[in-house]
């Protein structure tokens, strides 16, 4: 008999860019919940905090990634916690890496074309003193950030 390519396992439901529900791959599942039918409320999933298996309901329905109700209720008590120790909203390390990355682009960015302009209107560099190299543990062939010149 043919495979149909159906693999038994409890099915970890999360909402796909297209609006569709998908499993998340797990054993290499490609199951997914057509437009024609309706949201996976009442089948099993798993969590996608504690990986244990839950019966989604209709509230499941509102996240991305349902989780099951006890790890909901952990998330919401963090976030209480946060909030309550005055942190407003926790930056996702992904997007603090881009920032980080974008901010040092436009610094050296800004360096070079300063550098440019030097070199194109030929304005005097002040090199900083021997007194001041000798201190300055930065100091590297005239170029000092250390802001002390």
């Amino acid at each position: 008999m043919a495979r149909t390519g159906r693999v038994n396992h409890t099915h970890q439901y999360y909402r796909h860019v297209n609006g569709l529900w998908h499993c998340s791959g797990i054993d290499g599942c490609s199951h997914y919940v057509p437009k024609n039918l309706p949201e996976p409320v009442g089948r099993k999933s798993l969590c996608w905090t504690c990986m244990k298996e839950f019966q989604l309901l209709p509230y499941h329905m509102k996240e991305d990634k349902p989780n099951c109700d006890a790890c909901t209720e952990e998330l919401e008590n963090i976030g209480k916690f946060l909030e309550m120790k005055g942190v407003k909203e926790v930056e996702d390390p992904f997007q603090r890496m881009s920032r980080i990355a974008r901010e040092n682009s436009a610094k050296k960015m800004k360096k070079d074309e300063m550098r440019q302009k030097q070199e194109k209107d030929e304005i005097e560099v002040i090199e900083p003193n021997e007194e001041h190299a000798l201190d300055c543990e930065i100091h590297v062939g005239g170029d000092c950030s250390c802001g002390r010149m």
